[in-house]
């Protein structure tokens, strides 16, 4: 019983380690997509400005 113990309790610690791994993942894809995103406005900033 012991064994089993010991490998339910890591496949947890597995489960939990990909499930940061995609959460900081995630969080990074959301950083890269903020700045596209802050860089499409600057870049319609400018274009309204030009066209003014």
């Amino acid at each position: 019983m012991d064994n089993a113990s010991w490998i339910i309790s890591l496949i947890f610690f597995i489960i939990i380690l990909v499930g940061m791994m995609e959460l900081f993942s995630m969080s990074k894809r959301q950083k890269q997509l903020e700045e596209k995103l802050d860089e499409i406005h600057q870049n319609l900033r400018e274009l309204k400005n030009t066209a003014d």
